[in-house]
């Protein structure tokens, strides 16, 4: 069955839900200037592999919370 969808979802977008919103949150009160790739390559070298594996399995229960409510999610 295919479920209709909106063509963007914050709530389905998987950098969005949540591997940027911990990158805004790691570069919250920083200053730079040229040196931004470098801190950028720092903080995504420094995660471990348990952070995208437990960010893919609560992704998969916001997706499926979203489709169960035919998109009427919202996170709380």
């Amino acid at each position: 069955e295919v479920v209709p969808h909106p063509p963007y979802s914050p709530y389905l977008a998987p950098c969005d839900f949540f591997q940027f919103r911990n990158l805004k949150n790691f570069l919250s009160g920083k200053k730079f200037s040229s040196e931004v790739m470098s801190i950028v390559n720092d903080y995504f070298e420094g995660l471990g592999i348990s952070f995208f594996s437990e960010g893919r399995k609560n992704s998969e229960h916001s997706w499926t919370k979203c489709v169960d409510l035919e998109g009427d999610y919202v996170e709380k």
